[in-house]
């Protein structure tokens, strides 16, 4: 959608690198989105089952990807790969999905940019 919007309006394109990144950010979501999905059904999803344990794996392997990302700086400017980090983080905070005490790089990054305009004015908390 990023790359179609990008050519319609004359923005700037995303490299490679940034379209890895947010390959790896959706990864986590549409993990977390099916456990989420499948807990709110009723499943337990602690049981040592494929599905769960292949989804607990692709998040646990981008988590620490992101998180080096994020201790490297990689997301210090306010493009489209860290607002859909932001994103990320605070869905999964406002949720309470995810432990990430792991993560401080990751956390220090979602308490930065708490105050950006897109951020701030969206916050589900406010509401």
């Amino acid at each position: 959608i990023y790359r179609y919007l990008a050519t319609k309006m004359g923005l700037t394109a995303l490299s490679w690198y940034q379209e890895n990144q947010l390959t790896l950010i959706n990864a986590v979501n549409d993990s977390l989105v099916s456990l989420f999905l499948c807990t709110r059904s009723g499943l337990n999803t602690n049981e040592d089952r494929l599905f769960f344990n292949a989804q607990k794996e692709r998040i646990a392997a981008s988590m620490f990807v992101l998180e080096q990302q994020a201790a490297n700086q990689e997301f210090a400017n306010w493009q489209y790969p860290a607002m859909a980090l932001y994103c990320l983080l605070d869905w999964v905070i406002f949720r309470e999905l995810l432990d990430l005490e792991d993560y401080p790089a990751l956390l220090a990054f979602h308490a930065a940019n708490q105050q950006q305009a897109g951020a701030a004015v969206s916050d589900p908390r406010l509401a």
